[in-house]
């Protein structure tokens, strides 16, 4: 399966002193998921999300513009046949993100900024399958990854 999509982000942060970060954004990005052979599965993400930030904090204010760009793939195995299952899989993700520079309303000048984060997460799914009477399958499972 191969796949776009898109969505818009808002946010308003507060914190204990009433300085405000706020933002909004358009996202755009694309999936393929699909399996190999009936054992391994493999599913990847991408999209960019282009963001406008606003900061208040008293009588200073600043603005800047940032794009973020965020990466996930996953894999899983599917070992054993029969109604039991077991499924180790491994999920990897990589989020990066440019902000602009930008002054405040108080001549306060900030320099450009870039972020980055990753995680690598090994899982596991247990599932089994129930023939029902009409014919269908009902397959409950358990998952985590850490």
């Amino acid at each position: 399966m191969i796949g776009l999509f898109g969505g818009y982000e808002g946010f308003n942060y507060t914190d204990a002193t009433l300085a405000q970060l706020s933002g909004s954004g358009l996202s755009i990005g694309t999936f393929v998921s699909g399996t190999f052979n009936e054992k391994l599965k493999l599913d990847a993400r991408a999209y960019t999300t282009f963001l406008n930030y606003t900061i208040l904090n008293g009588a200073t204010s600043g603005a800047f513009t940032a794009q973020r760009v965020a990466l996930t793939t996953t894999a899983g195995y599917e070992l054993g046949s029969g109604p039991l299952s077991v499924a180790p899989n491994m999920r990897g993700s990589a989020l990066f993100e440019w902000q602009s520079a930008y002054t405040e309303s108080v001549a306060t000048a900030h320099a450009a900024q870039y972020l980055a984060q990753g995680i690598l997460a090994p899982g596991v799914k247990l599932s089994r399958m129930i023939g029902m009477s009409n014919g269908s399958t009902l397959t409950p499972f358990i998952s985590g990854e850490a």
